[in-house]
C-alpha cells in the first residue's frame, strides 16, 4: 500500500528552485550591477529555504524516527551539517561579489560562486533523494514509513504503530573471533621484535627505523590483548548497522562467507577500490534468515580473506 510522502511536494519546490537558479546563475553577467544584484539575492533565498528545511526536519521529523532508525537518523543529521558547510561557503563567495570593486574580481568570484553552488545543488539533490527513498527502499518504506499504521488499524493500536520492518533482522555477536594468547606468543613476538630491529640496524644504522619496529611490535601485543566487544548488527532495507554506524547496500557490489574459521562471518565488497570492507559475524540461530535479507539485496558470490586478513588468522591475531 502506498503512504502519503510528507517529503514529496515541498521537495518538488525545492528542486524547481534549485535547477532554475542554476540557469539564472549560468546566464549571469557579473559585470552587470543589475543581473548580478538578482543572481546574489536568489543565491541568498536558496540558502535560506534550505536551512529553513533542515531546521523543520531536525525539529519535527528526525525526532520522531530516532525511536526506531537511529542510523538513519544520524546519517541525515551529519548531512544537515555538510549542507550548513555548503551554505556559508556559498555565502562567503556572496558577500565577496558584492563588496568587489575589481573587474577581473568580480569575474573570478563569479565563476568560483557558480562552481559552489552547483556543489551545493548536487549535494542537496541526492540528500532529497535518499530521504524520499532511502535509497533502494521502496517509497512507502522509506524513512520509517514502514513503522506507521495501516489505514485499516485502529488508532490507539500501539503495537500496530510501531510494527516492525518483517524483512529486517537483529542480532548481538562480538567483533572478532579472540584467540587465547598464552605467554609464548608474546614471547615470540619480543623475540622476533628483537631480531629483525638487530638485523635492521645492522644493514642501515638507523636508530628510528629499530625504535619504528620496536614501537609496532608493542603496539601489536597491546592490540592482540584487547578483548572483543559485543556488537549491536542489524539487517534491513536500507543496509547494514554495525554497532549503530549505516552501511548502505548502495556502496556495496557483494558480499561473501569466508570459508575459513569455526565461526560464520559476512565480508560486504566496497564499490570504491580503496574503501574498507565490512565484516560481520553471524549469530547461529538468525544465519538463514540473516542470509536471505542479505541476499535480496546483494548478489553474494565465492571469495576468500584478503593475505593480510588471512596472515593475521594464521598468527591467531
Amino acid at each position: 500500500m502506498n503512504r502519503y510522502n510528507i517529503f514529496n511536494q515541498i521537495h518538488k519546490g525545492l528542486r524547481s528552485l534549485l535547477y532554475e537558479t542554476a540557469l539564472l546563475i549560468q546566464r549571469t553577467d557579473f559585470l552587470n550591477k543589475e543581473e548580478s544584484k538578482i543572481a546574489l539575492d536568489r543565491v541568498k533565498e536558496v540558502v535560506e529555504l534550505f536551512e529553513k528545511h533542515a531546521h523543520t526536519e531536525d525539529t519535527y521529523v528526525l525526532p520522531a524516527l530516532t525511536e526506531y532508525e537511529p542510523a538513519v537518523v544520524n546519517v541525515f543529521e551529519e548531512e544537515h551539517v555538510k549542507d550548513h558547510e555548503l551554505s556559508e561557503k556559498l555565502l562567503s563567495y556572496v558577500y565577496v561579489v558584492t563588496q568587489s570593486q575589481l573587474d577581473d574580481t568580480k569575474v573570478e568570484m563569479g565563476r568560483a560562486l557558480s562552481i559552489a553552488y552547483v556543489e551545493f545543488m548536487i549535494f542537496n539533490l541526492n540528500h532529497m533523494a535518499k530521504e524520499e527513498t532511502q535509497q533502494k527502499a521502496p517509497a512507502q518504506e522509506g524513512a520509517g514509513w514502514h513503522y506507521q499504521p495501516t489505514d485499516d488499524a485502529p488508532a490507539g493500536d500501539a503495537d500496530t504503530k510501531k510494527a516492525i520492518d518483517t524483512n529486517a533482522v537483529a542480532w548481538s555477536a562480538s567483533e572478532f573471533v579472540a584467540h587465547e594468547k598464552r605467554l609464548g606468543w608474546y614471547a615470540l613476538l619480543g623475540a622476533v621484535a628483537v631480531v629483525v630491529s638487530a638485523l635492521l640496524y645492522l644493514l642501515t644504522h638507523d636508530v628510528v627505523s629499530v625504535v619504528v619496529v620496536l614501537v609496532m611490535a608493542m603496539a601489536l601485543g597491546a592490540a592482540g590483548s584487547r578483548k572483543p566487544r559485543v556488537v549491536e548488527y542489524r539487517l534491513d532495507s536500507i543496509g547494514l548497522s554495525v554497532g549503530g554506524t549505516l552501511h548502505p547496500y548502495d556502496k556495496y557490489k557483494s558480499f561473501f562467507m569466508p570459508e575459513e574459521g569455526p565461526f560464520s562471518s559476512v565480508v560486504l565488497i566496497p564499490m570504491k577500490h580503496l574503501s574498507f570492507p565490512i565484516s560481520a559475524y553471524l549469530a547461529p540461530e538468525n544465519q538463514e534468515h540473516i542470509l536471505e535479507v542479505l541476499s535480496s539485496h546483494l548478489p553474494m558470490e565465492r571469495g576468500k580473506l584478503d593475505s593480510v586478513e588471512r596472515l593475521m588468522r594464521r598468527l591467531r591475531f
